[in-house]
């Protein structure tokens, strides 16, 4: 057990994490070479900050560049969502107790979807928690 003080600061390093490893085929008749990725969703590097975004210095190009993240909270789950426009990538996860069992149980389940509807998508995901600790 971790008070909420340390749970807080340790999240980013102990708790669920997600990575993409992503490829964009680009059209070469067109131009377009083809573009890797390594992005991991939520991570707290990627957040959009307030001041950065008041600042005289930001712009639209900076501004793509952060994603925007939404929480949805409903009876008995909880999905917080982050679209990547420079990406192109909408991460959707949902945390939900296990109903209906004799023990306690906790869900995660990640939906990712391609943004772009031109340039098709091929990711290696890595998914789940950084650290398991048996009792």
């Amino acid at each position: 057990y971790y008070s909420a003080n340390n749970a807080y600061q340790n999240t980013a390093l102990l708790g669920f994490r997600t990575f993409y490893k992503g490829r964009r085929e680009g059209n070469l008749l067109q131009g377009k070479k083809s573009k890797e990725f390594l992005v991991e969703p939520f991570d707290s590097s990627r957040t959009r900050f307030s001041q950065l975004m008041e600042s005289s210095s930001w712009n639209e190009q900076e501004e793509s560049r952060y994603p925007v993240r939404r929480m949805f909270i409903g009876a008995n789950d909880m999905t917080i969502q982050e679209v990547d426009m420079w990406n192109k990538i909408e991460t959707n996860v949902t945390y939900f107790n296990l109903p209906e069992e004799d023990f306690g149980a906790f869900v995660k389940r990640t939906t990712i979807s391609n943004l772009d509807e031109k340039d098709a998508l091929h990711l290696s995901v890595l998914d789940g928690l950084a650290r398991i600790q048996p009792v």
